[in-house]
């Protein structure tokens, strides 16, 4: 039941050039998930998948301790994830390590604690092997609130009347997946599926959820850590 860790950081980014090797707190973005998956203390080994090699070199002094050159036609905006598990998986297999089982953490949701990873991987193991994703409550945007197509016409999406108004206590509750935390089977990537007919969720803040793809969200970020909960975080993450 051991699991490793796997960390994609592509060189190219949309959004924030660089993106993760962007600085926050002083430490760049990779370097918070290597550091979630090194204080957990649970893990066999911690892998860095990347077609950059700085990102690679930075990777391994942050404590990454298996570097992946990744191939550059899995390292463009529109490559799938499961091709880029896959390859790490034949990767370790190369190397004569096989597992079953594994934790993906994204480097742009840098505020996930090593022990909600933890919680995590027990999640897993108590749950038949489910898949367990990191989520937030968003049960306060229903689809009774919500509306699609354009500024001039807008129309309902949940397809009803809303003119009467909604009472949010007859919201289904309803959960976002944020991307700090996945913890997947070999089994069902081999059949081609991220996830196992059965997910499980574990919950996280949505002070902690934030997921860095442009600039504001980098300044909410770095927003963030100037408060108590930001700076207790880093501490954790970062202090020898």
């Amino acid at each position: 039941m051991s699991h490793f860790a796997l960390i994609p950081a592509r060189g190219g980014s949309k959004g924030i050039p660089r993106k993760n090797l962007t600085p926050l707190g002083g430490h760049p973005l990779v370097g918070w998930a290597i550091a979630a998956a090194q204080k957990c203390g649970v893990f066999e080994e911690i892998v860095l998948s990347s077609d950059d090699s700085e990102i690679l070199e930075i990777g391994k002094k942050y404590g990454a301790t298996r570097l992946l050159k990744r191939p550059a036609d899995i390292a463009v905006d529109n490559a799938k994830q499961i091709e880029v598990i896959k390859h790490a998986l034949r990767e370790l297999e190369h190397f004569g390590t096989g597992y079953e089982h594994f934790v993906l953490l994204q480097p742009t949701t840098p505020f996930r604690t090593p022990s909600l990873v933890s919680d995590s991987i027990v999640l897993h193991r108590t749950s038949d092997l489910a898949s367990v994703i990191s989520v937030s409550d968003v049960t306060h945007m229903s689809d009774s609130t919500m509306y699609e197509g354009n500024l001039s016409n807008l129309t309902s999406v949940e397809g009803t009347n809303t003119s009467e108004g909604t009472l949010r206590q007859t919201f289904t509750r309803k959960y976002w997946r944020n991307g700090a935390i996945y913890v997947l089977n070999r089994k069902d990537i081999l059949r081609q599926t991220l996830y196992s007919q059965k997910i499980v969720g574990i919950e996280m803040s949505h002070e902690l959820s934030i997921n860095i793809d442009n600039p504001s969200d980098l300044e909410t970020a770095r927003n963030f850590l100037q408060t108590s909960k930001g700076e207790e975080i880093q501490e954790v993450l970062f202090k020898p």
